[in-house]
């Protein structure tokens, strides 16, 4: 960037090489140093565009979530309407079975009336011997049962005293063996005693005593082996003894616990026998109840016989004089019911007629929704254009600002005429986002005007409705004047009250008939004015949500170039910043260089 500045002439000296060679790598530091800023601009710039593209995954991906989200919930809706048919299909199900039920019901009372006093008594005996032979039987295999478990109680019972009454005579005669064994041992060995002391006398006495009573002493000995194996042959018979009486113990120990276990066996047959009696007697009382309640189903049943012959001929009666009025009342009533037809027919002609008009409502209406949803189709693709320039505009934007960061030498220029076109292009957008504006204002008029005279339409058609309400009322008030005149010849004839009675009940339903035809066709003026209702909302939703739409594309495009506008000033800020400072750092540098060449200079000359 900087040309090397040559020495000046004559011979320069060593530190004025030195200085020299400062100013050199001073000039290059900053060099390294600019590219270094350069560098980083570029890594800033590349990582800003990494994060663009993040940004742009991630609204792709917020964008995917949402149709996810979306599907999810119309399957949620699905699902909730399938769970809401297998309500009703199992609801439908159950009411089928309930109604079989009641069938069967019917099917089973109807059996039982038709069953004859000897059928029930023969149903009874049969019960009764189904029930009474297992019973029985039960009952005397539990008393065998309990019979043979008391004969074994009675055994164990017998095998007990017997085993005690050996067990005595047994404990007895070990005390007896055991006392007589004790006695003789005791007297043995008193006579040894008395032996011991007499030969110790003699030995003492003779001359052969020494001898003696080596012999005495082995005999000791030898008693004394025997008196311990003896010992021992009395603690293994006391351990006979104790095992034995453990023996005995353990036997009525268990003997016992089996004659309890048949005492408490015995006595649940017993419960269980007592039971059984109770539920016999408790099955007879309900088999009683039963013939008593067949016996006074049967009275009733007689009873309700006699009743309904009675009741038939009387009806009969009733039905051929009835027959006679109606056939007297039929001839009166055949005036009327033409009268009747005729209105019927003329109120089924305007139904027809309000249904076409109702028809043609309906296509008018799918017509206004269908080209208020062309002209927000319009709206979107305008809008869509506008976003796709302004991007496109960004874009150039960028290439530019890259453009300006590579042309160094001309910065200062670079940057007022971006400013000044960054201007430009707002007042650019500014200018297109007036004419969409201009565009949506005359789309809402297109639309205004399209739907207008449709809605005029519908209105005229209500005032036509309206009017022919009234026909039709003047017309029912001349029937009802009809009505009364006939009523009141009808009156005038004594002969005929039964026939004049039977007119009102024909006329009372031609005029409910009539106010049926009455509530229809309030119910299509209803129908009517709901869907004009539901034309206007419809169109002032779309004219909402197409304002709406654009207005949040718009503001959305203008926060866009603001926001762009902002960042590009900033870089530019920053840009200028950087080129001053290193403009400022250059004329520094030179200034230094000059001054450093000039004293040399001067102390050359001097």
């Amino acid at each position: 960037m900087f040309d090397a500045v040559p020495p000046p002439n004559g011979t320069p000296t060593g530190d004025d090489g030195a200085a020299y060679a400062t100013l050199l790598n001073t000039v290059e530091s900053l060099q390294a140093d600019l590219q270094q800023t350069i560098t980083t601009c570029h890594s800033l710039r590349e990582q800003n565009a990494i994060l663009q593209r993040d940004h742009d995954k991630a609204r792709e991906e917020v964008l995917r979530q949402r149709e996810k989200v979306a599907a999810n919930r119309t399957e949620l809706v699905e699902q909730a309407k399938a769970k809401i048919e297998a309500d009703r299909a199992t609801e439908a199900l159950v009411a089928k079975w309930k109604v079989q039920l009641d069938s069967r019901t019917r099917e089973l009372e109807e059996v039982q009336k038709k069953l004859v006093p000897q059928d029930l008594d023969m149903l009874r005996i049969q019960i009764q011997e189904e029930l009474e032979v297992p019973h029985q039987q039960k009952i005397s295999d539990l008393e065998a049962e309990a019979r043979s478990f008391q004969q074994m109680f009675f055994n164990v019972r017998r095998e007990l005293e017997r085993s005690k009454t050996e067990f005595a005579a047994y404990t007895e005669h070990q005390e007896a063996a055991r006392a007589s064994d004790r006695a003789t041992h005791d007297a043995e060995h008193r006579g040894l005693r008395r032996r011991v002391v007499e030969l110790e006398a003699a030995a003492a006495d003779g001359p052969d005593g020494a001898d003696l009573q080596r012999g005495l002493e082995a005999k000791v000995l030898a008693l004394e082996v025997k008196c311990r194996e003896l010992m021992k042959e009395n603690d293994d018979l006391r351990r006979e003894h104790d095992g034995a009486i453990g023996d005995k113990n353990a036997a009525v120990q268990g003997r016992a616990e089996d004659a309890c276990a048949a005492k408490a066996l015995t006595g649940q047959l017993k419960t269980d026998v007592v039971g059984l009696e109770r539920r016999l007697a408790e099955a007879t009382n309900r088999i009683t109840k039963l013939e008593q309640d067949v016996e006074s189903k049967q009275r009733d049943l007689d009873a309700a016989k006699e009743n309904y012959r009675l009741a038939s001929m009387e009806s009969e009666k009733r039905d051929r004089a009835r027959l006679q009025r109606v056939a007297d009342a039929e001839s009166a009533a055949v005036d009327l019911r033409r009268e009747v037809d005729a209105a019927r027919a003329e109120l089924q002609r305007d139904a027809d007629m309000y249904g076409r008009k109702l028809e043609q409502c309906e296509t008018e209406l799918s017509t206004a929704k269908r080209q208020a949803f062309e002209a927000r189709m319009q709206c979107d693709a305008t809008v869509n254009t506008a976003r796709q320039e302004c991007r496109e505009l960004c874009a150039s934007l960028e290439e530019r600002l890259v453009q300006q960061d590579l042309d160094k030498s001309a910065a200062e220029k670079q940057k007022r005429d971006f400013e000044q076109q960054a201007i430009d292009e707002s007042r650019k957008l500014q200018a297109e986002l007036k004419v969409l504006t201009g565009k949506v204002a005359r789309l809402e008029g297109d639309v205004e005007k399209t739907h207008k005279p449709k809605i005029q339409l519908l209105e005229d058609e209500k005032a036509r409705v309206a009017l022919d309400r009234d026909a039709h009322k003047r017309r029912a008030d001349a029937l009802e004047a009809a009505e009364n005149a006939a009523l009141k010849a009808v009156d005038d004839k004594d002969r005929a009250v039964l026939d004049v009675k039977k007119a009102e009940t024909k006329y009372a339903e031609a005029r409910r008939e009539a106010e049926r035809f009455r509530e229809e066709i309030a119910h299509l003026r209803e129908t009517h004015a709901r869907e004009l209702g539901d034309v206007r909302a419809q169109i002032a939703e779309d004219k909402a949500h197409v304002a709406e739409a654009i207005r949040a594309e718009t503001d959305a495009i203008r926060r866009e170039a603001s926001a762009e506008l902002k960042k590009e000033r900033k870089r530019s800020a920053a840009y200028k910043e950087k080129c001053l400072q290193a403009h400022n750092r250059e004329k520094r540098l030179t200034s230094t260089l000059k001054a450093t060449t000039r004293a040399q200079a001067e102390d050359l000359v001097a």
